[in-house]
């Protein structure tokens, strides 16, 4: 018997006549190229930041029958750009039929993530429109009186303020939605007794609330009555100046922050660092009245 000699490798076939017949010529096919698309990619327009603070900040616990005092600073998007130039940086303007505050809500979840209705009052309606550049930017706030505060169950939650400026926007003002940081906000109930800071943390909430709602009187009274009791308080004392710049008496804030530092001196006698917000604003109180008040030695601002 003939062995046959099978070559897996060999796709040939055979004719009637014996002869090999040869694979037909792949047919050359055309290179394989990348699709490129040619249409232009359109920059997204320009988004206002915002950002939010609960009580002059984002993180924070309260008390419930604590007044609450929302800030909202909205800003152009170059805003916070190293070397941004005012002549290259195009306005961007934001309006509504009414007010452009029109354009805002404040959004509040709890744990479970529901959105929650509290009761917040816009201070003031803002003008129909603003123009964000690099020197303009807006600014809104809302509260919660303590009356108000005093009815919102204990918990943790979420602020957020939110811009929406739908097809109702008149025409050449921005468009579209924008979200600030959202503030973690834990509701608690007051401590009963009160210790010491949070009695002074208290009078900064209260006195600040009644300060911006313009009910000066009541700001000096809760201050007054706290002084009363505690006469070397830093925040008291602080607040009093405060107290006197709105009611336009430069050279009574003067005295009343350096009252603050000297308190602060005699509290903290081992600080390693001075109170530099209380000679910040000492700072730019005495640069009111330059001629009453030069410049302090470097010595005398550092002294610790």
């Amino acid at each position: 018997m003939t062995a046959l000699s099978v070559s897996l490798g060999a796709c040939s076939s055979w004719g009637n006549d014996g002869k090999q017949i040869e694979p037909p010529a792949p047919t050359p096919q055309a290179p394989i190229r990348p699709t490129v698309s040619t249409t232009k990619r359109t920059k997204p327009p320009p988004q206002p930041r915002l950002s939010i603070t609960v009580n002059t900040t984002a993180e924070l616990n309260s008390y419930r029958g604590w007044p609450l005092v929302i800030e909202a600073i909205i800003t152009h998007p170059s805003a916070m750009e190293l070397g941004a130039q005012p002549a290259s940086v195009s306005p961007l303007k934001l309006a509504a039929p009414s007010s452009w505050s029109d354009l805002f809500h404040l959004e509040v979840k709890g744990e479970s993530g529901a959105e929650l209705a509290w009761p917040f009052v816009l201070l003031y309606r803002s003008p129909s429109s603003i123009d964000l550049d690099l020197k303009q930017a807006g600014e809104l706030y809302w509260t919660i009186s303590p009356a108000d505060a005093a009815k919102l169950a204990s918990g943790h939650y979420r602020v957020t303020a939110v811009l929406t400026a739908g097809n109702a926007t008149p025409e050449g003002a921005w468009k579209g939605t924008a979200r600030s940081n959202p503030v973690l906000m834990s509701l608690l109930d007051e401590p009963a007794p009160m210790p010491p800071v949070v009695k002074e943390a208290k009078l900064r909430v209260f006195s600040r609330f009644y300060l911006i709602r313009g009910e000066v009187d009541e700001a000096a009274r809760i201050i007054t009555e706290h002084l009363s009791e505690n006469p070397e308080s830093i925040a008291g004392l602080a607040l009093s100046g405060e107290l006197a710049i709105v009611r336009g008496n430069i050279p009574e804030a003067i005295r009343a922050y350096e009252q603050a530092i000297d308190a602060h001196d005699k509290r903290f006698p081992d600080s390693p660092e001075p109170p530099i917000e209380l000679y910040s604003r000492l700072r730019q109180l005495r640069e009111q009245l330059p001629s009453q008040y030069p410049p302090p030695p470097l010595e005398y601002l550092y002294k610790k």
